[in-house]
């Protein structure tokens, strides 16, 4: 189920300025587009430039893994013609090799020594420790021992040369191809690291790690960082991987982007590490200069919806103002022509309302100007329609007929169309389409069109379609108007004229029922008094006819036949007043509004009205006080209340009064009347409630 909205928060929402909408507006548009954009920048954007960055630094680790390959190829290929000058088994030196000269050609070693396959010394560059250490001081020889292949081994201290070393191994064989030793040599890795590591950046770090873990050579500081073991990171990181990428915290406490490779010939793995903060410098700088903008664009929209909603609020608390200063009597106050166009409109129409009293004797002086010439014309008016461009051509009749000069009128069918009164203009607009399709003959309607004063004037409009293109599409239309006011208005005159003498005769009727009606209630009190038995029913029966004839002679004063309620009323309780001598009040505020009985209910009301006040009179105690009649409004527009009181109690029996409630259920309207009583103290109170559509306002017409 939706959470339901607080009623403060909905009381609240209509009261918010236009400057607060406009805001929450501007926020509603801004503060999604803001998370898309922080999303982009904050996580795909960083995700994408932390790829790159290790995309880059990938590069630099495999550009080195090949200078190492490529470097080891090289010592291989030189260690392969050492062993050529071995032969033997065990192995034999060979006269044609110079070891000396050997070691100057290749200063990158330390040493160079040749061992049989049980590891004894044949020949060492550089004096060799007893035979007993050898194992002891090299155990990189057991694997050169057991393998038919160029061996690379991991950093060790070189003894002989006091250096950090690795030593390269290749198998001698013997005449018959059986492996009879392995020569040795000592590469000294901190000649190797000047050489692969020099032109590495200084941010940049690059590092190789033996198969131990050890630091062979490292970019910067190698002489301190050589031999050591790395961080316990790197094992966590290098463990059961060959390649990869990480976030580490490197040996000298700086976080740094690595991505590491492994040398497929050593198994080393060749590490490359930036500074965290170097290789997402352009990303962060975006990011940064992203949000900045963002923010630029928060502030300037929500800056131009304030001043969007300044420019709509103050033309709008200006006129109030000036309304303000109207209401307290400045005749003199104009509100500013400030704000949008549709503002502008409205303090302009404004204005106009204010000047219309300024203006009357300069209006009628025009008028009087308009009227002078289109009378000094004559014949009527001729107009042209391009409608394919909606050009019109207009005659000076046309304009001068309506009141127009020559420049008042725009040579476009909106110069027209603006001025046919709203009312006409659809119908007008319909007979001239069926006449472009073909559907009529000719164009004939008559409208009423606005002056320039203001006032409208009744047109003939006549035309003719002239001239088609091939397919049969209107081109152009000709046709002319009429000035028919007069006609009009003597038509309109003919109208009031028939009504008038309608509404004679209707109240020359009802003047005769009501005079025939008196006649019965005459003939009725004479029945009565010769018939004393009798005498209260006849009463009864001539207070109903009675009733029927103060309609009558209501309706016969008026031209409408209408029947005011309070007249009604008031009629009503004087004829039972008269008629049984009883003291009746009656109260009916002078500033009433004047409400009307519908003509098709006011018998139904006046006899509904006499049953009550009768019952009032014939059951009241008059000890506890007469009866009054009292109408005032309700709250419901145009309904009314009639109280009647009367002193005494309920009468729940009695045939006169169980007859004079049958007689009012009978005759009460089905819509718009209600009926109640209740009880006050000692006194008695019948409420006859009447609304629409019993009840309407004078000067609208009953439904």
């Amino acid at each position: 189920m939706p959470c339901p909205v607080p009623s403060t928060v909905t009381s609240l929402l209509p009261r918010l300025s236009i400057r607060t909408w406009l805001l929450l507006l501007a926020l509603a548009f801004v503060l999604p587009m803001g998370a898309i954009l922080f999303r982009y920048l904050v996580i795909w954007e960083e995700q994408d430039s932390r790829a790159v960055a290790y995309a880059k630094i990938k590069i630099m680790a495999d550009a080195s893994v090949g200078q190492i390959e490529l470097l080891l190829r090289d010592q291989e290929a030189a260690l392969a013609v050492v062993a050529t000058e071995f032969r033997g088994s065990p192995p034999t030196h060979s006269r044609y090799f110079h070891p000396k000269q050997f070691m100057e050609l290749h200063p990158q070693f330390t040493n160079l020594t040749v061992h049989d396959v049980h590891l004894n010394k044949i020949y060492s560059y550089l004096p060799y420790p007893p035979a007993t250490d050898v194992q002891r001081l090299f155990p990189w020889q057991r694997e050169a021992s057991r393998s038919d292949a160029f061996v690379v081994g991991d950093a060790v201290w070189g003894p002989l040369s006091g250096k950090w070393i690795t030593v390269l191994t290749y198998p001698v064989h013997s005449a018959v191809g059986e492996r009879s030793g392995f020569v040795s040599a000592s590469i000294d890795l901190l000649w190797l690291s000047e050489r692969l590591l020099g032109s590495v950046p200084k941010s940049t770090v690059l590092a190789v790690v033996d198969r131990q873990g050890k630091f062979m050579w490292r970019s910067t500081d190698p002489g301190v960082w050589m031999g050591k073991v790395g961080p316990a990171a790197f094992k966590r990181v290098f463990e059961g991987r060959r390649e990869g990428f990480a976030t580490l915290v490197g040996v000298d406490g700086v976080e740094r982007m690595v991505a590491f490779v492994t040398v497929p010939s050593t198994g080393w793995r060749v590490v490359a590490g930036v500074p965290e903060v170097e290789a997402m410098a352009a990303y962060r700088a975006l990011r940064n200069q992203g949000l900045a903008i963002g923010l630029v664009l928060l502030l300037l929209v929500l800056t131009l919806a304030w001043r969007i909603a300044s420019v709509i609020s103050r033309p709008v608390r200006a006129l109030a103002e000036a309304s303000v200063r109207v209401a307290e009597g400045d005749t003199t106050a104009r509100a500013r022509l400030t704000g949008p166009t549709e503002l502008e409109a409205v303090a302009r129409q404004f204005n106009h309302m204010l000047d219309a009293r300024t203006q009357v004797e300069a209006a009628l002086r025009d008028s009087e100007t308009r009227w002078r010439f289109a009378l000094e014309g004559a014949g009527d008016g001729v107009w042209d329609w391009n409608v394919l461009t909606g050009d019109v051509f207009f005659s000076m009749r046309c304009m001068e007929m309506l009141g127009y000069a020559e420049n008042d009128f725009a040579p476009r069918l909106e110069a027209w169309s603006s001025r046919v009164h709203p009312l006409d203009l659809q119908d007008a607009m319909i007979s001239i389409e069926q006449h472009l399709n073909g559907q009529s003959p000719t164009y004939l309607k008559e409208y009423r069109m606005r002056c320039k004063d203001g006032s409208y004037k009744w047109i003939q409009a006549r035309g003719l379609v002239v001239e088609r293109n091939m397919s049969g599409r209107p081109l152009r239309m000709v046709g002319t108007h009429t000035d028919i006011t007069e006609r009009r208005r003597m038509q309109q005159q003919q109208r009031i004229d028939q009504m008038a003498q309608r509404d004679a005769l209707v109240r020359e009727v009802h003047h005769r029922i009501n005079n025939n009606l008196q006649g019965i209630i005459g003939i009725l009190r004479e029945f009565g008094r010769q018939h004393p038995e009798a005498a209260e029913p006849v009463s009864q029966v001539v207070g109903q006819v009675q009733s029927v004839a103060v309609i009558h002679g209501l309706q016969g004063r008026t031209s409408a036949g209408q029947v005011r309620l309070c007249e009604l009323t008031l009629a009503v309780a004087s004829g039972i007043d008269s008629l049984w001598s009883a003291a009746i009040a009656v109260d009916i505020p002078d500033s009433r509004s004047p409400i009307l009985v519908a003509q098709d209910e006011a018998v139904p009301v006046a006899l509904v009205l006499n049953e009550l006040i009768l019952n009032a009179v014939k059951h009241g105690d008059p000890s506890l006080g007469g009866v009054k009649v009292s109408m005032q409004d309700s709250d419901a527009p145009c309904t009314v209340r009639i109280d009647i009181v009367n002193g005494g109690r309920w009468q729940p029996s009695g045939e006169g009064a169980h007859a004079g409630l049958q007689l009012v259920e009978t005759l009460m309207p089905r819509h718009g009347a209600k009926l109640l009583r209740e009880v006050r103290g000692n006194r008695i109170c019948t409420t006859l409630q009447l609304s629409p559509p019993v009840l309407y306002l004078e000067g609208v017409e009953s439904t």
